[in-house]
């Protein structure tokens, strides 16, 4: 009974911290144009297209900013790490120093409009201790 007791104080201190945090780094969501030069990438080092990619999926987009619009030059499908596999690796290897990063979960595909969307969770900001 003690024991259920205990679980049971710590679950109740658990759930309002967890979604404190939670709420202090919301997932930003973003929109990115797929051009017809675009390299997507399914799992398994496949080649892709737009429609093969779906809602839920994560993926990681190599993109540069064209003005106030995205563009995505690489996107690559990352799978679930299965146990003992090292994670599915982002989109990279390009020497272009204008070229971004987003990792996130598919919220839409547009494949008519050439765009997607993903929800991306932005890690806080370090904090620094003040000084005396």
């Amino acid at each position: 009974m003690r024991k259920i007791l205990v679980s049971l104080v710590a679950v109740a201190v658990m759930v309002p911290l967890i979604s404190v945090f939670a709420q202090q780094n919301p997932p930003v969501s973003k929109t990115f144009k797929v051009g017809a030069d675009c390299k997507i990438m399914l799992e398994g080092d496949k080649a892709g297209a737009l429609t093969d990619l779906k809602v839920g999926e994560k993926v990681g987009i190599a993109y540069h900013e064209d003005g106030t619009t995205l563009i995505a030059d690489k996107i690559h499908q990352l799978g679930e790490p299965k146990t003992g596999d090292k994670p599915a690796k982002p989109p990279g290897g390009s020497k272009n120093e204008s070229e971004k990063h987003a990792r996130g979960k598919i919220t839409a595909v547009d494949a008519k409009a050439g765009t997607i969307t993903i929800a991306v969770h932005h890690k806080p900001a370090p904090t620094t201790a003040p000084a005396n």
